[in-house]
């Protein structure tokens, strides 16, 4: 039962790193387009999604310095549910992003 425990929690985190792509290309586009990261969802065109589909994602925002911060849902094998989030960063003069999650 453990191994099958660890089995969906890794689908669910899964689930939210792929519910997280369109908030992390908002931010890559905003940095290639203004040479820095946003500050919030709203700046770089990507309000706080309550709504993301998913059945064990509840909410995707972009917060300060363009970290992407995905909401998991509580459930049995998630008690206390959870957060991906994913980090950008920039080497100098670069025109990409690399992401830490």
């Amino acid at each position: 039962m453990p191994e099958h425990g660890t089995m969906l929690i890794r689908m669910r985190v899964g689930e939210a790193m792929l519910a997280g792509t369109g908030a992390r290309v908002a931010v890559n586009e905003y940095f290639e387009s203004k040479g820095q990261l946003p500050q919030s969802g709203d700046e770089a065109g990507y309000p706080r999604n309550d709504a993301p589909g998913g059945e064990h994602v509840s909410a995707i925002e972009i917060r300060e310095k363009g970290v992407v911060a995905i909401t998991l849902v509580k459930d049995d094998y998630l008690p206390q549910g959870g957060e991906v989030r994913f980090t950008p960063a920039a080497e100098a003069g670069a025109k990409t992003l690399s992401w830490k999650c």
